[in-house]
């Protein structure tokens, strides 16, 4: 079990399990630690967390690790659709180096967690290389639906993802194009644009408004560059540190600009600049949650991998490429090193369901101490709040204010708490392992 976001892994699968067990309608996806509410919500358009779910209406039951599986699975192929693409319109050196760079990079922890960034840029480079096919090759007519299909899945799962498909601004301007071919792209990425203002506009708000639980968090343009200007070392961090977990590589990616600039290397250049630009109003929009979170990155992470690879491929000596990556891999991999460690201080939260099965039923409000991460109320198979455990333990107003909309049980984690809970005046009625079970009937 992870320590590293596992909140946000948590959510993404309390979305499938409630597909599974509560409602699979995907246009009214559910959260547990909404309380009293239904726990209707709405962020990403659950594609991921949808596919969670057919995977346990496949296998006749719900487990947690389905989602790593699928997003190995997908960032495996986005992975494969990159080098295609880099070796189809540059080389298969560059194409060799990129992907080298790309697999030891932030990719490796994030490509097998249940998170969707690089789940979803993999399915925008699904559908970029069948975007350029159909722009570049007359045979290919059909290439089109593929590159609707999964750049709409993709973009509509993260937004970010959608600037691996700026590349396509490059043969639309390109005259060798046709010019049909351009504007049935063009067209269909005006379709995908009206789909996205649709769910992250129109549908989020309707949802937020109806069911009354909140989870789309992005600031104004001013707001966020503020927030970005003020904490720049953080930054820039995610860059020189969490994107590459390398300096070798990031070095050789500053390098690359340079060469790039001095070479007037058009076609990297417009792909780096188009790229740039579109994660920099992301990065803006999402403010300081961009810094907070070093995954944010992930999407730009590609980008890097070409111009590295770029950089590489202009050492004439094949051994010193060789000794470079394999330094870069050591680095990066070496920085990464606790994806390989399996948590055993966090283990006993897989007993928490079923301490919760001795004491309540599935249908029961209960709170747990834990703050803002629904982890542990995810592992009880519960739903209810989550709170700080000074709060829990001070404020009775507030705890009074929950038993009366409908909790009944306070889920107490001793294990890294040095507070407390005896003081609450709440009968005990279960004691095992690292947590305390009160009656707050």
């Amino acid at each position: 079990m992870e320590v590293s976001h596992a909140w946000r892994q948590a959510t993404t699968n309390m979305y499938a399990r409630n597909f599974y067990e509560v409602d699979n309608d995907i246009l009214y996806a559910r959260v547990d630690h909404a309380g009293e509410l239904t726990g209707i919500t709405a962020k990403e358009f659950p594609v991921y967390n949808y596919l969670i779910y057919l995977t346990a209406e496949i296998s006749g039951g719900f487990e947690h690790w389905y989602g790593r599986l699928i997003n190995l699975i997908i960032s495996s192929i986005g992975v494969f659709f990159f080098a295609r693409i880099v070796e189809k319109y540059f080389s298969r050196e560059i194409a060799v180096y990129s992907t080298i760079v790309l697999l030891s990079s932030i990719w490796f922890t994030y490509s097998r967690m249940i998170i969707p960034d690089t789940f979803s840029v993999s399915l925008c480079m699904i559908a970029l290389f069948y975007g350029l096919q159909y722009l570049y090759e007359e045979k290919y007519r059909w290439s089109w639906l593929p590159f609707f299909f999964f750049g709409t899945l993709g973009v509509m799962s993260k937004v970010p993802a959608l600037h691996a498909l700026c590349f396509l601004a490059i043969p639309i301007f390109d005259s060798k194009v046709k010019i049909s071919r351009k504007l049935v792209v063009a067209g269909l990425g005006i379709i995908t644009l009206a789909l996205i203002y649709i769910w992250y506009v129109y549908w989020i708000n309707h949802i937020t408004s109806t069911y009354k639980y909140h989870q789309h968090y992005y600031v104004s343009m001013l707001e966020g560059a503020q927030q970005l200007l003020s904490n720049f070392g953080e930054v820039i961090a995610r860059f020189y540190h969490s994107a590459l977990y390398s300096y070798i590589a990031f070095t050789a990616f500053v390098v690359g600009i340079y060469f790039i600039i001095k070479e007037k290397r058009r076609k990297l250049g417009w792909i780096l600049g188009l790229s740039s630009i579109t994660f920099l109003i992301f990065m803006i929009k999402a403010g300081q949650t961009f810094y907070m979170h070093n995954y944010y990155v992930s999407p730009f992470v590609p980008t890097m991998a070409l111009v590295i690879g770029f950089t590489l491929n202009k050492i004439p000596q094949k051994k010193w490429i060789a000794v470079i990556l394999t330094l870069t891999v050591v680095e990066a991999i070496g920085g990464q090193y606790h994806v390989f460690q399996i948590r055993e201080n966090r283990v006993y939260k897989y007993s928490l369901e079923r301490i919760a099965d001795k004491v309540s039923n599935r249908d029961d409000l209960i709170i747990i101490n834990g703050g803002d991460d629904p982890n542990d109320l995810y592992f009880t198979h519960r739903k209810g709040w989550t709170y700080p455990d000074h709060i829990i333990v001070n404020r009775d107003t507030l705890m009074q204010d929950l038993r009366e909309k409908g909790a009944k049980y306070l889920f107490f984690n001793m294990k890294h708490s040095n507070l407390t809970a005896d003081s609450l005046g709440y009968p005990v009625i279960l004691e095992e392992g690292d947590y305390k079970v009160y009656d707050l009937r």
